[in-house]
Protein backbone atom coordinates (compact mmCIF):
# COMPACT_ATOMS: atom_id res chain seq x y z
CA UNK A 1 0.00 0.00 0.00
CA UNK A 2 0.91 3.41 -0.33
CA UNK A 3 -0.32 6.84 -0.58
CA UNK A 4 -0.37 9.18 -3.45
CA UNK A 5 1.64 12.06 -3.60
CA UNK A 6 -1.39 14.55 -1.91
CA UNK A 7 -2.24 11.96 0.49
CA UNK A 8 -5.85 11.94 -0.47
CA UNK A 9 -5.38 8.59 -1.77
CA UNK A 10 -4.60 4.93 -0.46
CA UNK A 11 -3.25 2.61 -3.08
CA UNK A 12 -3.59 -1.24 -2.54
CA UNK A 13 -3.01 -4.13 -4.43
CA UNK A 14 -3.97 -8.12 -3.94
CA UNK A 15 -3.13 -10.90 -5.11
CA UNK A 16 -6.16 -10.92 -7.54
CA UNK A 17 -3.86 -8.92 -9.97
CA UNK A 18 -5.98 -5.29 -8.64
CA UNK A 19 -5.26 -2.64 -7.74
CA UNK A 20 -7.49 -0.37 -5.63
CA UNK A 21 -7.80 3.63 -4.94
CA UNK A 22 -9.22 4.19 -1.61
CA UNK A 23 -10.45 8.16 -0.52
CA UNK A 24 -8.92 8.66 2.72
CA UNK A 25 -11.43 10.76 4.07
CA UNK A 26 -14.14 8.99 3.12
CA UNK A 27 -12.80 5.04 3.03
CA UNK A 28 -14.21 4.58 0.03
CA UNK A 29 -13.21 2.97 -2.91
CA UNK A 30 -13.04 5.18 -6.12
CA UNK A 31 -11.40 2.94 -8.65
CA UNK A 32 -10.66 -0.14 -9.19
CA UNK A 33 -7.72 -1.71 -12.02
CA UNK A 34 -8.50 -5.77 -12.89
CA UNK A 35 -6.36 -7.68 -15.15
CA UNK A 36 -2.87 -6.63 -14.69
CA UNK A 37 -0.44 -9.06 -15.93
CA UNK A 38 2.78 -7.86 -14.36
CA UNK A 39 3.27 -7.28 -10.31
CA UNK A 40 0.44 -4.92 -9.30
CA UNK A 41 3.20 -3.67 -7.16
CA UNK A 42 5.43 -2.79 -9.87
CA UNK A 43 2.11 -0.91 -11.35
CA UNK A 44 2.45 1.68 -8.10
CA UNK A 45 5.41 2.89 -9.03
CA UNK A 46 4.46 3.66 -12.64
CA UNK A 47 0.75 4.97 -11.05
CA UNK A 48 2.29 7.57 -9.00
Amino acid sequence: MTFSPSGDVLISVSDDATIRFWRVESGECERVLHGHTIDAQIMISYIL
